[in-house]
């Protein structure tokens, strides 16, 4: 797997030092951009400093589970760490403590995995409640609130 053989793709494993494994998101003359798993967090190595880097998979191949490839994995946690993004700037963002605490529990509600039926049907509205709450029409912000006076769930 060596990079002189095979050039960075979108999508390889890469290894630091076996103490952090992530994805290369892109690659130029300049940096390899990695999103770090545990973290979440997205680095650019400076091609200098690439050589620390161990590569363990290639983009195409399948994951270690065999569910999907590795370029399947990366676009999923790119996904994630942009979804993570957007919520904490929508947290910071809150000018009172009820808008910050109604935006927590739409959060909680959209991913919840014991919610209610009704929760797990709607949980991309209610992601959208949370994040854009202004792209939200009127009509289900309505139906959300009947539901939740009515749900002994909440």
């Amino acid at each position: 797997m060596d990079p002189q053989k095979y050039p960075w793709h979108r999508g390889d494993v890469v290894t630091f030092r076996f103490e952090k494994y992530g994805f290369v998101l892109d690659f130029t003359l300049e940096y390899l951009e990695v999103i770090w798993l545990q973290t979440s967090s997205i680095e650019r190595v400076a091609t200098e400093d690439v050589d620390r880097l161990l590569r363990v998979g290639h983009g195409a191949s399948v994951s270690h589970d065999g569910s999907k490839t590795n370029l399947q994995l990366t676009e999923t946690a790119l996904s994630l760490h942009k979804l993570k993004k957007a919520a904490e700037e929508r947290i910071a963002s809150c000018k009172t403590e009820a808008e910050r605490k109604s935006a927590n529990q739409f959060i909680s509600r959209a991913f919840a995995s014991d919610g209610c039926e009704w929760d797990k049907v709607h949980h991309a509205q209610l992601m959208n409640l949370a994040l854009q709450p202004w792209n939200v029409g009127v009509l289900f912000k309505m139906k959300e609130r009947i539901h939740r006076l009515s749900c002994k769930k909440h």
